[in-house]
């Protein structure tokens, strides 16, 4: 799964990790470490949920500045109850920017679910929110190279897309049966004893560390996406003992849609929690109930458990995305 296989550097890091690399680089086999911090001294991390991966590394980015100019994304809003007075009193003004950044991007026609299909697309939203950010374009992997320790040595954070693989977001080096298209946050870069170079990403929460030329690959194997119908639903969690409570509204594709609620209800089941689906006040279809076997998944979601479908058209990717990424500068559009 993505990074130099029989390396003995894994994909998937902790945060205490990366920061003692960068605090004791020799001792730790490096010859220089750079990462990127927020204005709060913490070191970069995003939360994406859904199709909606590069809106959440596009609102990650833009707290390289220490403001929010946007309405955060729901689920940020969801955790942290203060973040109109954060957003506020970093400089913005509510009545001008009323909308969340999602909200924006549907607004102008570049996305319908959250997902953002391009490049061009994401800076044209950043820059409809006030974020200045740059196209970097590479042929190779030393421009690739080139581009990042630029952007990352002048604090500019940068978006990244890729060939993803594994509940993380791993770069996958390659395109495999499981893989999928993703937007990460590139938050540093690390030169290893004997020119071996990395890159920190961070996506779901999460950090991992890949080699660039994994990172190279895993852009120049995105595929295009194939006109499809997403549907919103309802997923219900629960504890043992305790009550469902709503866990989340996302979206998922209506092709495969059995197999990866299957795939969560087992998952649940081994982590001792309930999972089910229904409307946002009740769960109606239980799938799994804690301490208890998973129960079989039918054939068709009923169809009242599905709030809203949308057909997506085929959407270039390749094109739009392969030797592309954006970074996010530390300035703003007035």
């Amino acid at each position: 799964m993505g990074l130099n296989k029989g390396s003995s550097i894994v994909p998937r890091i902790k945060r205490k990790d990366i920061v003692a690399y960068r605090d004791h680089p020799k001792e730790n086999g490096f010859e220089k470490v750079t990462l990127i911090w927020q204005s709060n001294g913490d070191l970069l991390v995003t939360k994406q949920v859904g199709a909606t991966c590069g809106i959440y590394a596009l609102h990650a980015a833009a707290t390289v500045l220490g403001k929010h100019y946007a309405i955060p994304p729901a689920k940020k809003q969801d955790v942290d109850p203060n973040w109109r007075q954060t957003w506020e009193a970093g400089g913005s003004i509510a009545a001008q920017r009323p909308d969340s950044i999602r909200a924006v991007a549907k607004r102008r026609g570049l996305s319908q679910l959250g997902e953002i299909s391009g490049a061009a697309d994401l800076q044209t939203l950043a820059a409809s929110i006030g974020i200045a950010t740059k196209i970097l374009n590479f042929r190779d992997v030393d421009e690739l190279w080139r581009n990042i320790v630029t952007s990352i040595e002048a604090g500019d954070a940068i978006v990244f897309p890729y060939t993803a693989v594994g509940e993380v977001g791993e770069v996958a080096g390659i395109k495999g049966p499981d893989d999928f298209t993703h937007w990460g946050l590139l938050c540093g870069y690390a030169l290893k004893k004997g020119n071996s170079r990395f890159v920190f990403m961070t996506t779901y929460g999460k950090y991992h560390m890949d080699s660039v030329d994994y990172l190279y690959k895993s852009n120049l194997a995105i595929q295009d996406w194939s006109a499809q119908r997403w549907c919103k639903i309802n997923l219900w969690t629960k504890e043992s003992p305790g009550d469902w409570k709503l866990w989340q509204t996302t979206w998922m594709p209506d092709l495969g849609m059995q197999e990866i609620l299957a795939d969560m209800a087992e998952v649940s089941r081994e982590q001792g929690l309930g999972f089910a689906i229904g409307t946002k006040r009740a769960p109606i279809y239980i799938l799994c109930i804690p301490d208890e076997p998973a129960k079989g998944v039918r054939k068709s979601v009923p169809v009242i458990l599905l709030t809203k479908c949308v057909d997506l058209k085929d959407m270039p990717y390749n094109k739009n995305l392969a030797g592309k990424c954006v970074a996010v500068t530390k300035s703003w559009i007035k």
